[in-house]
């Protein structure tokens, strides 16, 4: 196969950047798709800011309003209808939820940004227009990297978790999450806000980190703060360190898991930052860059609280992801080249104002608000620190904390609910989550007005909030949303022959040692390169390209950018 001369422009025509690049490479056999043509983007961007609530539809809307006794952000802006699916089901997972968006494309339950695979594809699918399996998927994080924009990632979950992780990274199982970790600590990512300082940190088993020096997970013994320190980010644990922040590439961790709730965080994690307050320094720092900022800012918990079936948790998590809805619609008001879009990526947990318990002709905003007003936290707070607790400790806490009086029937109920589910709802954020599900859905129930339809996620439209552009359709799939975001940047579409080309194409002669967690690399035609980073070894110490080295294990592939390529050919 021969290899040709390409010469690709990049237009990044509605935010006034263009570039041009003159690289060796062939032509693509992996479908990135073109925009759709319901969209037309009909202005000048400089910016994109998107925020996703993750795991909502409309009924937190309503709840939320007459808890808040007060209209939302949101409920300002223009809509549309999002239908969301992935490659094998009509439900969504957040990592292939994620990567529609990242990308606009469809991909697998679990996959970060990388290609379905086929043998499980939903019957409307035959695999022959979808990209390439477990090959990596370029994102629109990764364009404005390439264009010379800022880039910036903000959740309240770990930044490795399914969301975040499908902009700046790109794994077969969104549980790989140290793997995640170094991918985005080496994709050129200017500021990233949120949990998961673990997955920067080596494990206390390396045997590195100084006294009074906090660990991490990471079996590569790798510090991927003092990484990002050798190149110029500042590192923040606290608000208050992210408030001084002024340096334009920053790595904020606020947690090593996730971050609070946002109605816990006062008794638990007082330092910690609101959502909102992330996203103002976040845009502050970004803002910087004369060319332009894409930003992703996730309401990541809002999710868990469908998952949980707990009103107060999405309640308020969905106001909080909504005051930082403000903060962006404040900022594109003022500024003028500014889009911003905000929707969720699937719904979860079914909620809906209502159910079985209750008669509702006889609802009023009294028995709506006032018993979400009695709860003083999560159910995850109400419980902390409970192990197997009895049914009067049960009872105590949720007196104390959520203003409601359990009978000796509610806590049998609860309880039997927890042993029925403990084996089929598991967590990582607590060792009390089934338990946590089954008081929140118990009291969901018998106390308050909301109602549920299961702990998972759920396939029905979502909504879309849009600001700088009218919409164009009613509906439209969750793929066009990264396909309209694309556009704006001059598309996806050859993108993947700049950043991710398969090594095998070109003939050259490479290895890889994945068995040594420590010191995982490739080897091409001699030369050394780190997995899951951007860099060769060279004699003088690194060389840097403008994507990462991925290897993709279940297919056996290489893939490096084509500026890696055209170097290796070079030192020949």
């Amino acid at each position: 196969m021969s290899i040709k001369k390409l010469t690709v422009f990049f237009a990044f025509a509605s935010i006034g950047v263009a570039m041009i690049i003159t690289i060796s490479l062939l032509v693509s056999t992996r479908s990135m798709k073109k925009s759709a043509p319901i969209f037309s983007t009909g202005g000048s961007f400089k910016n994109i800011i998107m925020l996703i609530p993750d795991g909502c539809d409309d009924s937190v809307l309503s709840l939320a309003r007459w808890y808040k006794n007060d209209a939302l952000t949101v409920d300002t802006l223009k809509t549309g209808k999002v239908h969301p699916f992935m490659a094998n089901s009509l439900m969504t997972d957040s990592a292939p939820g994620g990567t529609a968006y990242s990308s606009g494309q469809l991909t697998t339950d679990k996959f970060i940004a990388v290609g379905p695979r086929r043998n499980d594809l939903l019957s409307i699918f035959d695999g022959d227009n979808m990209f390439e399996a477990y090959a990596p998927i370029p994102t629109v994080l990764e364009k404005a990297n390439f264009l010379g924009l800022s880039t910036g990632l903000v959740a309240t979950s770990s930044v490795t978790h399914a969301t975040p992780a499908s902009f700046g990274a790109h794994v077969d199982s969104r549980f790989k999450e140290a793997q995640i970790a170094k991918q985005m600590a080496f994709n050129g990512i200017d500021v990233v806000m949120g949990g998961g300082r673990k997955n920067m940190l080596p494990a206390a088993a390396c045997n590195v980190a100084k006294e009074g020096e906090p660990t991490g997970v990471r079996a590569d013994c790798l510090n991927l703060e003092d990484e990002l320190i050798s190149r110029g980010y500042n590192i923040c644990t606290t608000k208050e360190e992210m408030m001084n922040l002024e340096n334009d590439k920053a790595w904020c961790s606020f947690a090593s898991n996730h971050m609070s709730p946002d109605i816990d965080r006062q008794f638990f994690t007082p330092t910690e930052p609101s959502i909102a307050e992330m996203t103002e320094k976040s845009i502050e720092l970004l803002s910087k860059n004369d060319d332009g900022f894409f930003l992703m800012v996730e309401g990541s918990q809002i999710d868990w609280a469908g998952h949980s079936n707990d009103p107060i948790w999405m309640v308020t998590d969905f106001i909080a992801w909504d005051n930082a809805v403000k903060v962006a619609i404040d900022f594109a008001d003022a500024n003028g080249e500014t889009l911003v879009l905000a929707l969720p990526d699937h719904n979860t947990g079914g909620l809906k104002i209502g159910n079985y318990k209750h008669n509702y002709l006889d609802r009023t905003v009294e028995f709506a608000r006032d018993p979400l007003l009695g709860m003083k936290m999560t159910s995850i707070g109400v419980l902390k620190g409970l192990v197997n607790p009895t049914a009067e400790q049960l009872k105590a806490r949720v007196a104390e904390n959520w203003n409601v009086k359990l009978t000796d029937k509610d806590v049998s109920r609860v309880l039997e609910y927890n042993e029925a589910y403990a084996d089929k709802f598991l967590s990582n954020l607590n060792t009390n989550l089934p338990l946590n599900y089954a008081l929140s859905r118990i009291v969901s129930e018998e106390y308050t007005i909301a109602g549920w339809s299961s702990h998972g996620h759920n396939g029905e439209d979502v909504p879309m909030w849009i600001y700088g552009m009218d919409p164009e359709a009613g509906v439209i799939r969750n793929t066009d949303v990264g396909l309209m975001v694309a556009e704006v940047m001059g598309g996806l579409e050859g993108f993947e022959d700049v950043i991710y080309v398969d090594v095998e194409k070109f003939g050259l002669e490479w290895s890889v040692n994945v068995l040594d967690p420590t010191n995982e690399i490739a080897l091409v035609e001699g030369h050394v390169f780190p997995l899951n980073t951007n860099h060769v070894l060279t004699d003088d110490g690194r060389k840097n390209f403008p994507s990462l080295t991925i290897y993709a294990p279940m297919t056996g592939k290489l893939y490096l950018s084509a500026a890696a390529i055209e170097w290796i050919k070079e030192q020949e």
